[in-house]
């Protein structure tokens, strides 16, 4: 595990990470991720000698917006955030300054945004009155005075009827939904770690491909012919979208391997609350994709990752949560099932939040066995090929913060060079949103300011390739689009499975 008391002393104070800090570029009063991560670290260290200092930083660590792009960024591989998150949570034990109502319905705030999981069922449950209240003005202008909560054009609940139909494809015969396995044994800890897959960081190799600004018109030559077959690290190598290289073991694709891979594939597919009480349609695709790959998946949709209730302060809950889960999935782990996601805050959170907060070996076996689901789905680039038909259509595709933390950005544009005639402008800046980030009244501002920059790279790709439809895996990043670009936000699973049954 890492040591955070002594790895904050590798940093060299370079600044790469606060040129990328998007909540720095904005907002001139946020010292940054190098100050508020190691600086701070060293601070706190010093004991009596930096406790004025540090007094002064701590009320400014809620403004970090956790979109993970100053470790993404770091040469050194410091963890900033995680430097960050931890400063955060050990000043959540300072009682709060501002007026007490005021920090009462803040906290109120802060705990519906950290539980969807429940107000997800109770949405659906009531669908039609919710999604007219919601979208009510009035409503909204009172949500905003009262808690501090921003939901200018939300999500609109899945209705029980959309809901029924998805819980009754995961009851089907060619899946079968997660049984309740025991709990966790004390020994049960032996980790039977894969090293093959550990390092998701690596460095890149030679090729690579343009990641920002201009269209891809299907340029498809290095997906295909030499998709790689085993597991594949990607990285972006920058913020400003210069180039995404890729990382592989440089085998060619071969349909006699995959056909046997494809035989009796283990795969747990974690559907994530998004698709549980939103978009069930990104569900349905997923799954139907998977089955004309010959692939039926367990399907986990019992929980919420967790990760809404570590961003609102719930650290005590957020392990809860964390443990939760992981006691349901080992036992799949174990047997050898591949997790994946089709939300990539769901996938960084089993990959990469529940090992660092957790610090345990099988939290570490439960990331390793993690995918995301392009990273997934690129395994079986060769059968995909045979499926997809052209369409002859333009799209923006969106890299999304926490797809670039996890290095598949290259994942997702390879899926879609497969499809003929596409021609696909790519953008890569922050949205602002970060999850629940962006609901909150205090955040509005530097929300809206980070997501204007995006919003102009959309408008001269739009103008551009003439189109007015958004591709992002992140339903928090498409809300935002939405709502600040004027444009229609979707899911690349649903252009990619348009493609493979036209």
């Amino acid at each position: 595990m890492t040591d955070l008391n002594e790895i904050f002393e590798y940093c060299i104070k370079c600044s790469i990470c606060q040129s990328v800090c998007p909540v720095a570029a904005y907002d001139a009063g946020f010292p940054g991720p190098k100050i508020l991560g190691p600086d701070l670290a060293r601070l706190q260290a010093a004991g009596e000698a930096g406790k004025n200092r540090t007094a002064e930083l701590l009320p400014l660590l809620g403004m970090c917006s956790s979109c993970l792009r100053c470790e993404t960024a770091c040469p050194f591989d410091i963890p900033v955030a995680r430097l960050i998150r931890r400063a955060e949570q050990s000043s959540r034990e300072t009682p709060p300054t501002s007026l007490f109502f005021q920090g009462a319905f803040r906290r109120l705030r802060d705990k519906m945004l950290a539980h969807p999981e429940k107000l997800g069922r109770i949405g659906t449950a009531l669908a039609p009155l919710a999604n007219k209240l919601m979208g009510d003005s009035a409503v909204q202008k009172l949500l905003s005075r009262a808690l501090g909560l921003e939901m200018e054009q939300p999500n609109n609940f899945a209705s029980w009827k959309q809901c029924r139909r998805f819980i009754l494809e995961l009851s089907s015969s060619d899946n079968q939904r997660i049984a309740q396995p025991p709990a966790i044994s004390p020994g049960s800890e032996q980790s039977s770690y894969d090293n093959r897959q550990v390092d998701r960081r690596a460095e890149a190799d030679h090729s690579s491909e343009g990641c920002s600004g201009g269209s891809d018109e299907n340029n498809r030559g290095d997906s295909a012919e030499n998709a790689p077959r085993t597991r594949v690290v990607h990285r972006v190598e920058n913020q400003s979208g210069d180039g995404v290289a890729n990382r592989s073991d440089k085998q060619a694709c071969n349909p006699a391997i995959n056909r046997l891979r494809a035989h009796n594939p283990k795969l747990l597919y974690f559907t994530g609350c998004h698709v549980n009480f939103y978009q069930p349609e990104i569900g349905t695709a997923f799954l139907q994709l998977l089955k004309t790959l010959s692939i039926k998946p367990v399907i986990y949709n019992s929980h919420c990752c967790g990760i809404p209730l570590l961003s609102n302060g719930d650290r005590t809950g957020a392990h809860r949560a964390f443990l939760r889960n992981i006691q349901l999935l080992k036992p799949y782990v174990d047997q050898g099932y591949q997790l994946v996601c089709t939300c990539p805050t769901c996938s960084l959170a089993l990959k990469k939040f529940y090992a660092e907060e957790l610090e345990t070996k099988v939290a570490e076996q439960l990331a390793a066995a993690t995918y995301d689901y392009a990273e997934y789905l690129e395994n079986y680039i060769c059968e995909l090929k045979g499926l997809i038909h052209p369409v002859e259509d333009s799209f923006i595709f969106h890299l999304p913060c926490h797809t670039q933390a996890q290095g598949v950005s290259a994942a997702n544009l390879n899926l879609l060079r497969l499809i003929p005639g596409l021609k696909l402008g790519i953008v890569d800046k922050c949205c602002g949103q970060s999850g629940t980030y962006g609901y909150k009244t205090e955040k509005r501002e530097v929300s809206r300011g980070i997501s204007a920059s995006l919003a102009r790279q959309i408008k001269e790709q739009s103008n551009e390739l003439d189109t007015k439809t958004v591709l992002t895996p992140c339903s928090s990043c498409g809300y935002r689009i939405t709502l600040e670009c004027g444009v229609r936000a979707e899911h690349p699973l649903l252009l990619i499975w348009e493609a493979a049954v036209k």
